[in-house]
C-alpha cells in the first residue's frame, strides 16, 4: 500500500506540475491569431477590460541562435514578454537572481552596465555610440550562464552574479521569412546585455530561454505591413480571474476579440474567424505529453495491484491452513450452536482485520515517505556520491511532494478488499464443513 500510495502520488504530482508549468509558461487561455497583426498591447489592454481575465499578456516566441563568447554558440528560444506582467508571478519573480527585491525588474541597463556596453560597441564598430546603438537588456535562463553541479544538480548562483555584474554581451541571430523578390528567408541579428538570470524550476525552459522586451522583439523580427507597423505572429496569454472557470473566459474572450477585429483592424469576419483561443491543457503536446505519463501510472499501478493479489494469496494460505488444521474446534464452536454464517463471518473478520492494519500502516508511511521524498533523495545523493534526480532528465528541480488524497480511498479500498477477498474461500470451507464429521476427524 505503502508503494502504491508513494508511485501514485509521484506520477499524479509529475502531471499537476506539468500542467501548472504549462499554465505558467503558456497562460492559463492562451489567444492565438493565424494572421500576422500588430498591436498585441493594445488587444492585451481591451481583453484585461473583461471581468473575468486578471492579466493579459502579450507573448512573441522564435527561435533563434545566442553568441555568448568565442565558441560558445548554443540555440535558444527568445521570448519577448511585458515584463510588469510576467513579474507578477512569484515563481518567476522569486527566480530572478538580481532584482527579486521589492523593486519592480526591469530589462533597463544600469548606469555601469551602460559604460560596459558603450566600451564593448566602440571596440567593435569603431565609432563613437549613440544612445539608440546600446544593446537592449536581457534576461537569461540560468542554464545559459552555467551547469548544474554533478552532484546536486544546483546552480553556482554567485558565480553566476559575478559573470552578469561583469558585463556579459550577447548577439542573437535568427531567420526570418523574407518579402523580398528571390528570397525565402533572411537572417537577422542583433546585440544584447545580460541584465539577470531566472530559474523557475522546469529545465526546459531554465536552459534555453532568453525573455526580451516584447517591443524590441517584435520590432526586431516583425515584418512591415501595409500600415507601416511591425507585424508578427505571437499571443496573447491570459490568466484567468477567481472565480471563472476556463470555457467561461474563452467564450467572453473570443466575443472580445471579434470586437477588437471589427473595430480596430477592419479585418473581414472569414479572417477575423482565424484564431486559436484554448488553454494550455488543450495544447496538443501537453495532452500527448501527459497522456504518456498517465499511460506509465497505469502500468505501475497494475504492477503494484499484482503485488496486492500476492497478499491476498497469503492471506488465504494462512486461513486456509487454520481451517484445515483446527476442525476441531470449528466442530466445537458448531456443537455449541455457532451457526454456519458466523463461523464464516469469523474468518472474515479476521482477514477484515488484516486488511485494515496492513493498509493504516501503508497509508502512515506512503504519506511519510511523499511528504519527505526530497529529503530522501538527499540521503540516497550524500549515500550513492551522485544525484539521483536530475531536473536535465526528469524536467523539474524538486520531486513532487504532493500526496494524492484524491486517490488514496481506492488504494485503501483495494488493500482492504483484497484482504477480505483472500478470506473468503477459507471462510466459505469453515461454514461448509460439518461439525460430527470435524469431531470425528480429531
Amino acid at each position: 500500500m505503502a508503494l502504491l500510495i508513494v508511485i501514485t502520488s509521484l506520477f499524479s504530482g509529475f502531471i499537476e506540475r506539468y500542467l501548472e508549468y504549462s499554465d505558467r509558461i503558456w497562460g492559463e487561455i492562451v489567444l492565438e491569431p493565424y494572421q500576422e497583426m500588430s498591436g498585441y498591447e493594445e488587444l492585451a489592454r481591451h481583453l484585461e477590460e473583461l471581468p473575468s481575465v486578471a492579466t493579459a499578456e502579450p507573448v512573441l516566441q522564435i527561435s533563434g541562435l545566442l553568441y555568448v563568447g568565442t565558441g560558445d554558440v548554443r540555440g535558444v528560444q527568445l521570448v519577448g514578454i511585458d515584463l510588469a506582467k510576467h513579474s507578477r508571478d512569484p515563481v518567476f519573480r522569486k527566480g530572478l537572481l538580481l532584482q527579486n527585491g521589492p523593486g519592480a525588474p526591469s530589462f533597463a541597463l544600469s548606469e555601469s552596465a551602460r559604460e560596459q556596453a558603450g566600451e564593448w560597441l566602440r571596440a567593435r564598430l569603431a565609432r563613437d555610440i549613440e544612445e539608440a546603438d546600446l544593446p537592449v537588456g536581457a534576461i537569461l535562463s540560468i542554464g545559459i550562464l552555467g551547469a548544474p553541479q554533478e552532484q546536486t544538480d544546483e546552480y553556482n548562483r554567485q558565480a553566476i552574479r559575478r559573470q552578469i555584474e561583469n558585463g556579459l554581451p550577447l548577439v542573437i541571430t535568427a531567420g526570418i521569412r523574407s518579402r523580398g523578390e528571390g528570397e525565402t528567408a533572411r537572417k537577422i541579428q542583433g546585440r544584447c546585455w545580460a541584465v539577470d538570470a531566472v530559474q523557475i524550476g522546469l529545465h526546459e525552459a531554465d536552459s534555453a530561454y532568453v525573455y526580451l522586451p516584447f517591443a524590441y522583439l517584435q520590432d526586431w523580427a516583425g515584418q512591415t505591413g501595409p500600415d507601416g507597423t511591425k507585424q508578427c505572429l505571437a499571443s496573447v496569454q491570459i490568466r484567468r480571474a477567481p472565480g471563472f472557470g476556463p470555457e467561461t473566459v474563452k467564450q467572453q474572450v473570443r466575443e472580445a476579440w471579434k470586437q477588437y477585429v471589427k473595430t480596430n483592424l477592419g479585418w473581414p469576419d472569414q479572417a477575423a474567424r482565424n484564431v486559436a483561443i484554448y488553454s494550455s491543457s488543450e495544447n496538443e503536446m501537453v495532452k500527448i505529453f501527459t497522456h504518456e505519463i498517465r499511460k506509465q501510472l497505469g502500468v505501475m499501478q497494475m504492477m503494484m495491484g499484482l503485488i496486492c493479489l500476492v497478499t491476498a494469496l497469503l492471506v488465504f494460505v494462512t486461513l486456509f491452513m487454520i481451517v484445515t488444521q483446527k476442525r476441531r474446534d470449528m466442530g466445537i464452536i458448531r456443537g455449541l450452536g455457532g451457526s454456519r454464517r458466523g463461523l464464516a463471518m469469523l474468518f472474515l473478520y479476521y482477514g477484515l482485520s488484516i486488511g485494515v492494519v496492513g493498509t493504516a500502516l501503508g497509508l502512515f508511511l506512503g504519506v511519510l515517505a511523499t511528504r519527505n521524498i526530497n529529503l530522501l533523495e538527499a540521503a540516497l545523493t550524500r549515500l550513492l556520491g551522485f544525484k539521483v534526480w536530475k531536473s536535465g532528465v526528469y524536467m523539474f528541480s524538486h520531486i513532487p511532494d504532493e500526496v494524492a488524497w484524491n486517490s488514496v480511498g481506492w488504494i485503501l479500498a483495494a488493500g482492504v478488499g483484497t484482504a477480505v477477498l483472500g478470506a473468503a474461500l477459507p471462510a466459505w470451507r469453515a461454514a461448509r464443513l460439518h461439525p460430527v464429521e470435524n469431531l470425528r476427524y480429531e
